[in-house]
């Protein structure tokens, strides 16, 4: 299946039932509910797009420790109406695969989603080569 980009999903009207979404994790939520709220996004726009996932997913039990911010995704899935306030759209998961992990260290300082002012990440993050 062709990728899509996230750009052209968030100005769809119609839903689709097979969609191919290819980008980095932005943020994740998970709920009590059995099922976790992953923001992704591919470059193609500053939106982010949301992902339902259902915790009963046969890869969520093994990939779950991998899905974190800055991890990059496949993921295929139905492109549905959301309930949700914020967005129009929204991705229910049938398929995840991990394509790269983030770089963790024990130390290091998480960045909110909200802006920072370069001087504050350059003080607090190393760069790395």
């Amino acid at each position: 299946m062709k990728r899509t980009k996230i750009k052209e999903l968030l100005n769809s009207k119609e839903e689709q039932e097979e969609v191919l979404v290819k980008g980095w994790v932005r943020t994740r939520r998970d709920s009590k509910g059995g099922f976790s709220f992953i923001e992704i996004n591919d470059g193609s726009c500053l939106a982010n797009i949301q992902v339902i996932v259902e915790h009963s997913l046969k890869e969520f039990s093994k990939l779950d420790k991998q899905i974190t911010t800055g991890s990059s995704l496949a993921i295929n899935g139905k492109l549905v109406s959301s309930e949700g306030k914020g967005q129009k759209m929204e991705i229910q998961a049938a398929t995840i695969e991990v394509y790269g992990l983030t770089l963790c260290r024990k130390n290091a300082i998480r960045l909110n989603t909200y802006a920072r002012s370069l001087i504050f990440v350059h003080e607090r993050i190393p760069l790395v080569r």
